[in-house]
């Protein structure tokens, strides 16, 4: 056993939930490689293409907080929590936070890239999508708990 923040974790626990942070970390490495990108630019262009840009946030974003999402619940029912409702409602809620913290802080990074910009409305856009992403994923596991109890 495991001793951490003094709550006791197996090694096979300990396994999985750093296995479970895996993923979220590597969409994140992934969002900050194409955030770093100047050839991606910030220039006006066909209606279709801001339409393609704004709709690769919706999806990069939505990704990342089901992969958080995922991440912080299988923390948490390591750590002894009971997989209830208020576990969902609680991954919900950081979910979307973390990953609109992320949003904001790639946003930061852009601005020193040459060629693209800080766009408040990208956040925006991200958070949103974190929001809708979770929101579902919560829908989903109350059902699929519902049903199973």
């Amino acid at each position: 056993m495991l001793k951490i923040n003094g709550i006791q974790m197996s090694r096979a626990r300990t396994r999985d939930v750093l296995l479970a942070w895996v993923p979220a970390l590597v969409c994140m490495a992934v969002i900050y490689y194409f955030s770093s990108l100047n050839t991606w630019t910030a220039t006006d262009g066909p209606p279709a293409f801001k339409a393609l840009r704004k709709s690769a946030h919706v999806i990069e974003y939505s990704v990342l907080a089901v992969l958080i999402g995922h991440a912080l619940w299988t923390t948490w029912l390591a750590r002894g929590s009971p997989p209830a409702r208020a576990l969902l409602s609680r991954v919900w809620q950081f979910g979307v936070v973390l990953t609109t913290m992320y949003a904001a802080t790639d946003e930061w990074h852009q601005s020193f890239v040459p060629r693209r910009e800080f766009h408040l409305t990208d956040i925006l856009i991200d958070g949103l999508s974190a929001t809708a992403a979770l929101g579902i994923w919560y829908i989903v596991r109350a059902r699929k708990r519902n049903s199973t109890s």
